[in-house]
């Protein structure tokens, strides 16, 4: 007589690995804490408030990231809030060696224009536009001037 092999009900496959599943999870919303606020976020359906940074349009439309006048490197950025209030917020932009601090103050839902006009290095250089209190920020090579 041989004796037969039984498979296990399908629940008892089930529940030990959801058990697993679950419980790494619930650690994970526990160690990781942008895990967390991911988690806090989908359960609850509040928005996350944060800012675009982007180098802004000239007035004629275009995007022009390398303008220059008069021996002056022009970069012309914007910052668009989705915070909850109004706030100001400290950037650096930086031209070759040529760097510059300021503030930008944002309201929700609206933008913030920023131009600044900093000495252009001979050669090419680089243009980089950061945002304090963020990781956001802009970077782009120019070409030098044209002899």
């Amino acid at each position: 007589m041989a004796i037969s092999e039984r498979t296990a009900p399908w629940w008892q496959r089930v529940v030990p690995v959801t058990g697993l599943v679950l419980g790494a999870l619930a650690l994970a919303a526990l160690v990781v804490p942008g895990f967390r606020h991911q988690l806090a976020l989908s359960a609850s359906h509040r928005t996350d408030a944060y800012v675009e940074l982007y180098f802004a349009r000239t007035p004629a439309g275009t995007q022009q990231v390398c303008t220059t006048s008069g021996g002056r490197a022009d970069v012309r950025f914007a910052v668009t809030s989705h915070l909850a209030g109004e706030e100001d917020l400290a950037y650096d932009v930086t031209v070759g060696d040529e760097e510059r601090s300021g503030t930008v103050t944002v309201r929700p839902g609206a933008s913030s224009v920023v131009l600044e006009s900093l000495p252009r290095p001979s050669g090419p250089y680089d243009v980089r536009v950061q945002l304090f209190g963020s990781d956001q920020q802009l970077q782009a090579h120019c070409p030098g001037a044209r002899s």
